[in-house]
């Protein structure tokens, strides 16, 4: 019998460990390298560094090409019923009340800090919030691809009920960002774009999203 309790503890053990390693993200110098095909062919060599933070199911990438312009690509797997057109934008949101423990935060000490809470669920529909100090300047909405232009200090992502998941913080000043989301296949995208000089529109041109043309 105290074999038999040690075998199921072990077993539970190492179900658990199996789990949270499939809900954990972990650093990579080189995954990245896998999405510079979301840049135009022109500036696939332009690329002064990189690194990942990946799971089972997810990847976040940040890059930082021509020496000035900074790009998170997020890759959600196996989310193809996330619906475009349901996202929403919102300005004016208090995100000060954001809570992400247990939780992990990519680029602790960079430009944008993202926190994620732990078993976050961006499945279901989203709202992306922006704070007091943030501003949207212009909306993109097309067929594939829907996002906004503007400054941004904080902003976060939530379901409908208003729960927040993730929150992107700029720490140091405000940038002009893009904020875009589109689908590939059953994967699920979140790009965005940060240059130093602002020029945030003008970059767009840099990414390799036909759609955005359209």
């Amino acid at each position: 019998m105290k074999y038999r309790f040690v075998i199921i503890l072990l077993s539970i053990l190492i179900l658990s460990s199996c789990e949270f390693a499939n809900n954990s993200y972990q650093p990579d110098l080189d995954k990245w390298e896998k999405y510079k095909w979301i840049l135009n062919k022109k500036l696939r060599n332009n690329i002064n560094s990189g690194y990942t933070e990946y799971k089972k199911d997810a990847s976040f990438n940040f890059i930082r090409y021509n020496e000035s312009n900074q790009l998170v690509i997020w890759e959600l797997k196996n989310h193809n019923y996330v619906s475009i057109d349901s996202i929403q934008f919102y300005e004016n949101k208090n995100l000060t009340n954001f809570v992400f423990h247990p939780g992990i935060t990519f680029n602790a000490k960079g430009f944008l800090q993202t926190s994620v809470r732990n078993n976050s669920d961006l499945n279901i529909d989203l709202h992306l919030n922006l704070d007091s100090d943030s501003k949207i300047y212009e909306y993109i909405n097309k067929d594939k691809v829907k996002g906004i232009i503007g400054k941004v200090s904080q902003m976060s992502l939530s379901d409908e009920t208003g729960y927040h998941q993730v929150l992107f913080d700029f720490p140091i000043r405000s940038y002009n960002v893009a904020t875009l989301f589109f689908k590939r296949d059953d994967s699920f995208f979140i790009l965005i774009l940060f240059p130093d000089d602002g020029l945030v529109k003008d970059k767009l041109k840099d990414l390799n999203l036909p759609e955005l043309n359209e």
